[in-house]
C-alpha cells in the first residue's frame, strides 16, 4: 500500500515557534546589555582609581615642596597636576580633605559597580571603605 502525502500538509513555522525564538533572543539580548553596562561601570571605577593615584602622587610632590599637603586647587595652581581630573560619570571634581595642620589628607570616589563601596587615597596610600559620609575621620579608620 502506497500512502500519498497530502498537498495541504503544513511544513511552515508555527506562530508558537516564532514567539519562542523571539523570547529567547530577547533574553540573550538583555543579558548582553546588562553585561556591557557592568563592564562600563567597572571601567569608570578603574579610571577613578587611576585619578586618585595621580592625586596621591601629586600630594607627595606638593608635600616635598611645601612641607604640607594641598587642596586640589593648590595642585593645579603649582602645575603639579596639569589637567583637571573629574569623575568619569558625574563630571564633578574630586574633593580633598585636610586636617588643620595640613599634614594628613584624603580624597575619595564612590564605586559605580558596587554599592556602598568607596575608593580612598590618603598620605598612607590607597584603600577601600564601605562607609558614608566620607570625611577625613572616615578615611583614617
Amino acid at each position: 500500500m502506497i500512502i500519498k502525502k497530502s498537498l495541504f500538509t503544513s511544513s511552515g513555522i508555527s506562530i508558537l515557534t516564532i514567539i519562542s525564538v523571539l523570547a529567547l533572543l530577547l533574553v540573550v539580548l538583555m543579558i548582553v546589555v546588562a553585561n556591557i553596562n557592568l563592564r562600563q561601570k567597572q571601567s569608570r571605577d578603574e579610571l577613578r582609581i587611576k585619578h586618585l593615584e595621580i592625586i596621591g602622587l601629586a600630594q607627595v610632590y606638593y608635600f616635598n615642596q611645601h612641607q604640607q599637603y594641598g587642596m586640589l586647587t593648590d595642585l593645579y595652581q603649582d602645575e603639579i597636576i596639569k589637567q583637571q581630573y573629574l569623575d568619569p560619570a558625574s563630571g564633578d571634581n574630586y574633593k580633598i580633605f585636610l586636617n588643620v595642620l595640613a599634614d594628613e589628607w584624603c580624597t575619595w570616589s564612590a564605586s559605580e559597580a558596587e554599592d556602598n563601596k568607596f575608593y580612598i587615597q590618603t598620605e598612607q596610600g590607597p584603600g577601600v571603605i564601605n562607609k558614608q559620609p566620607i570625611n577625613l575621620a572616615t578615611c583614617k579608620e
